[in-house]
């Protein structure tokens, strides 16, 4: 059996009950740590993340980064703007 190790999981107790976060202040993690139910929820978790809400200006900015427009600066330009 391979053993993965999930970065960021967050465990609080609180009354007696073990509760288990993506990440600290995150969505909350379904099922025991190790079942299906643990890594689906977590993997839904992770990805949610990566896709900005398309409501928020974040989401603009990623796609400006996507862009051909954005590769086609000087990287000196990219390494200044990026942070």
């Amino acid at each position: 059996m391979v053993k993965i190790e999930l970065r960021g999981i967050a465990k609080v107790t609180s009354k007696g009950q073990t509760y288990y976060y993506a990440w600290r202040g995150g969505p909350r993690l379904l099922g025991k740590p190790g079942s299906p139910e643990f890594m689906a929820s977590y993997n839904a978790a992770v990805e949610e993340r990566r896709t900005p809400d398309q409501s928020r200006f974040r989401a603009l900015v990623t796609l400006y980064r996507a862009s051909a427009g954005y590769k086609g600066l000087a990287p000196s330009t990219i390494k200044n703007w990026s942070p």
